[in-house]
């Protein structure tokens, strides 16, 4: 059940949604009916922890009762572990991942920001240096007038500063939509690989399950075959 409700991948304030629900499908079997869902959720990540530390289960331990050191069973039941503790782990990434991915939006937009705003004040301040870039230009193209700057001038005079405030906004803006359509493809690239990871390994956990159930029902054959063997034995020595 915990595969399938997966509550380590929960948007935050819904883990006890999916602790409860995973608590009402092992209560409709007649277990742990006077437990709540965070103590449910502490025995998980405990034989998750157990599980991740190549450690057996306790002999004094409920479980172990429950399983009467049923071979089959306790490889199917780690086989099961295994698998929630990869979807554990892989989540537990992603978190990082993403937590890393909005530090360096939020640093991105602090540092855009501060250009617009180190911009304007320029272009308010010092109107003149706002269309310095542009000098080299201005002069070439006066030069090849045959016009002279005083000319230039007494016939042309310089725009308003508001006109080149506006120029340098629309420059600054242009590039801040620049960035930001970058960033929203960095995003997407990295949500589409993590979805990719996520598939590859619920196939891997499948996979592995399907086998340690494979592998558990043969143990189990051959542990009945084993016990009926040794009565056949018995039942044949008390007959002669």
């Amino acid at each position: 059940m915990v595969l399938k409700v997966d509550p380590f991948m929960c948007k935050c304030g819904e883990a006890e949604k999916m602790w409860k629900e995973v608590l009402e499908h092992i209560q409709s079997h007649g277990y742990c009916s006077n437990r709540t869902w965070n103590s449910v959720k502490n025995k998980v990540v405990a034989e998750l922890d157990r599980v991740e530390s190549k450690q057996t289960i306790k002999t004094a331990s409920y479980i172990w009762k429950e399983l009467e050191n049923d071979t089959a069973k306790i490889a199917m039941l780690n086989g099961k572990l295994d698998s929630v503790a990869a979807m554990r782990k892989h989540t537990v990434n992603m978190k990082e991942e993403d937590k890393k991915s909005q530090t360096y939006k939020q640093d991105l937009a602090k540092s855009q920001g501060n250009v617009m705003r180190d911009g304007m004040c320029r272009a308010l301040f010092n109107p003149n240096e706002s269309s310095e870039s542009n000098s080299d230009h201005d002069k070439a193209s006066e030069y090849e007038s045959g016009c002279s700057m005083s000319d230039d001038i007494s016939l042309s005079p310089p725009p308003p500063k508001k006109v080149r405030c506006d120029t340098y906004y629309k420059q600054v803006t242009a590039t801040l939509e620049e960035q930001t359509k970058k960033m929203e493809h960095f995003q997407e690239e990295f949500l589409q690989q993590q979805h990719e990871l996520t598939d590859k390994l619920l196939e891997e956990s499948c996979k592995a399950r399907e086998i340690m159930q494979v592998e558990a029902a043969k143990n189990h054959e051959q542990q009945q075959k084993s016990t009926k063997d040794f009565l056949d034995v018995i039942h044949a020595a008390f007959l002669s």
